[in-house]
């Protein structure tokens, strides 16, 4: 299960991309739920490229669950994937 609260460090991190991101249709980053707000966290901490696996065994959330959210973020321009094998890699 995801943690309630959200780090320091990951508010951080939204406060500079309200500052620096400009949102597709208007979007604010006040519309990241809490799944996406621990994945901004998760990538922040980790400060290297992760898989989807590896998001979502960090989370304790599915497979599926962590791809969606990451697609979402990356729309949002928040994120970028890389490809490498068969493997998607995730950075912000």
């Amino acid at each position: 299960m995801v943690k309630k609260s959200v780090g320091s460090e990951a508010i951080q991190l939204i406060e500079i991309y309200k500052k620096t991101v400009k949102h597709r249709k208007g979007r604010h980053l006040r519309e990241l739920d809490i799944y996406d707000r621990a994945i901004l966290e998760s990538m922040w901490k980790a400060q290297r490229k992760l898989t989807t696996k590896q998001i979502a065994e960090r989370l304790g959330i599915t497979w599926k669950t962590a791809k969606n959210h990451l697609k979402d973020l990356e729309k949002k321009k928040l994120i970028t994937h890389d490809e490498m094998s068969n493997k998607t890699y995730w950075s912000l």
